[in-house]
């Protein structure tokens, strides 16, 4: 069929949360949005999913969250937007800096539950994150570069 379009659907999951399969979702899904460590998970469990997620070819993402165990996630801890700044800044860089010791790296930036819901009726709470998601990417993109002109083509 000429001029057909081709689409394609990413099929995601919330994942590194210390429950459920993740080995068997990562056989299905094309992004894993990796739970930072707040709402729940931690180091290992982040890593042996982004070790796994890299072998069957998955697009990594960080799943930042409020440190809310009790309710993984899912209420608001009162925050100002500085405060919100510098919580999504400290899991952001621990989800870059696992996923690059895998030999991985991040490709987006999705909240968690309340986060999430927050930053979709808060300009603020929004603005804060994407202002943290939009400084990390350019300090990747500034790092890359470098190591391109330094090391050569093929890094």
């Amino acid at each position: 069929m000429s001029g057909a379009m081709s689409h394609r659907i990413d099929l995601n999951a919330d994942l590194a949360e210390g429950v459920g399969d993740d080995a068997a979702m990562l056989r299905i899904v094309s992004s894993a949005n990796l739970c930072c460590g707040a709402h729940a998970g931690g180091p290992d469990v982040l890593r042996a999913t982004i070790r796994t997620a890299v072998a069957q070819g998955v697009t990594l993402g960080a799943h930042p969250g409020y440190a809310d165990r009790a309710d993984f996630g899912r209420s608001v801890v009162p925050m100002t937007d500085a405060a919100i700044t510098r919580m999504v800044t400290g899991q952001l860089e621990d989800a870059a800096q696992a996923a690059a010791d895998c030999g991985a790296r991040l490709a987006y930036v999705k909240p968690h539950g309340a986060l999430y819901n927050l930053a979709a009726s808060t300009p603020g709470v929004a603005q804060a994150i994407a202002r943290v998601s939009h400084a990390k990417r350019r300090r990747a993109r500034r790092a890359a570069g470098l190591c391109r002109r330094f090391c050569g083509p093929g890094l």
